[in-house]
């Protein structure tokens, strides 16, 4: 089952609550977030010693994507933030 839903389910897991309290935030608050979209969680399933980090909105971790756009050249034009 994704995290989402098990965020949609109301199922607030030892992982969420993990999180949630590195992050100093409610369990049922990123769970929302979560299931929202607003927040992702990330781990790398390679590593057994691998922490999940959440990543967005009330999170310490954000990310501002800039799209760009690669010629044919190799040159890269930025068109804006999201």
């Amino acid at each position: 089952m994704t995290r989402i839903a098990r965020a949609n389910n109301v199922r607030l897991d030892d992982e969420i609550r993990d999180i949630a309290r590195r992050e100093r935030i409610d369990p049922r608050v990123l769970s929302g977030r979560i299931a929202d979209g607003s927040v992702v969680v990330i781990r790398n399933d390679r590593h057994s010693n691998a922490v999940p980090i959440a990543v967005g909105t009330g999170t310490r971790i954000k990310l501002r994507p800039t799209p760009r756009i690669w010629r044919e050249d190799g040159l890269e034009r930025t068109i804006g933030t999201v």
